[in-house]
Formats: structure tokens, C-alpha cells, sequence
């Protein structure tokens, strides 16, 4: 038998780490990507120590510090301007949080996946499975077979797959 075939529905930070994941751990991965190419969406994120751990298990944790600026303290404000709390940060050890750009971000993600993974331009239309394994189809006519799907509410996934999965979940 060969690797675990997964289709990833979206290629945003969660579908890209999905990725990364899976294909550090054998599978065979896809990540199908609606719009038309990864792009400026978002503003800022905060990755906090244990998300930087992930990183650095999957091998990136160097470049997105690269784009990102250690948090040093965390300083607390109440509503009339006076300090209600001070903390310095790097009590995880080594590791710290690091607040950076949405887009450097999956930009560093997308880079660290090999070529020919990423598929941009399909949008989920419908999926559908039988005992062996599920079919995912896009809105371009381009169908992909796989033995698990993952995806999430702002690709479609859901509203294309909820009769599906009601009929999984409640037999």
C-alpha cells in the first residue's frame, strides 16, 4: 500500500502547516487553493511559543523569524492609561512569541512545500465518498481522489460536503 493520499481544501496558514505536516510525516499531500494566487490578505498575526515549536519542528521557525520581531515584554493598560501589568517575555525558554505579517507568513509556508503541491485557482465544489476513499471536485471540473479531506468553513468544504458528511457522522 502506498502513503496516505490527503486533500487539503485551502491555502491558508492552517492548510499550509496541515501540509507540511503530512508530507514531513510520509503522506501524499495536495493543497488546492481558491483564489487565483496566495496574496495579501490579513493584517498581523501573533505566533506564540508553542506555534513557533510546531514551526521549528516542520523546519521553518528560522525563516519566519526572519520576517517577524521577537516579543521582549507584554506591558498591560487599564482604560485610564494606568499599568495593570508587566511581563517579561522568553519564560518558554528560548523560544518567544513573534508577531509578524498574515502574508510573509503563508508566503514562508508555501515556499517551504515542494513544487507541484500547491494548486491555486480551485475553488471546492462538491465532495463525496464511498468505502475506499473520497472525491473532491472543484469548480474547474478538476476532480482528485484521496483517502482523507481536510479543509475548512471559507473554502466551501463545508457547504459542499455537509449532506456528505450528515450521512458519515449520523450513518
Amino acid at each position: 500500500m502506498g502513503s496516505v493520499r490527503v486533500v487539503i481544501v485551502g491555502g491558508g496558514i492552517g492548510g499550509l502547516t496541515a501540509a507540511l505536516a503530512l508530507h514531513s510525516a510520509g503522506a501524499d499531500v495536495g493543497v488546492y487553493e481558491q483564489a487565483a494566487q496566495l496574496g495579501e490578505v490579513g493584517a498581523g498575526v501573533q505566533l506564540f511559543p508553542n506555534s513557533m515549536r510546531v514551526l521549528q519542528r516542520l523546519g521553518v521557525a528560522e525563516e519566519v523569524a526572519r520576517h517577524a520581531a521577537p516579543v521582549t515584554e507584554f506591558w498591560s493598560f487599564g482604560f485610564d492609561g494606568s499599568l495593570t501589568g508587566h511581563q517579561i517575555a522568553g519564560g518558554d525558554g528560548p523560544i518567544t512569541s513573534m508577531p509578524m505579517y498574515r502574508p510573509d507568513l503563508v508566503a514562508v509556508l508555501a515556499a517551504a512545500l515542494p513544487d507541484g503541491l500547491l494548486h491555486t485557482g480551485h475553488r471546492c465544489a462538491t465532495v463525496s465518498q464511498d468505502e475506499q476513499s473520497a472525491l473532491v471536485t472543484f469548480t474547474d471540473g478538476t476532480t482528485v481522489e484521496a483517502d482523507a479531506v481536510v479543509g475548512d468553513a471559507h473554502q466551501n468544504l463545508f457547504d459542499a460536503a455537509v449532506a456528505v458528511a450528515r450521512g458519515v457522522v449520523l450513518g
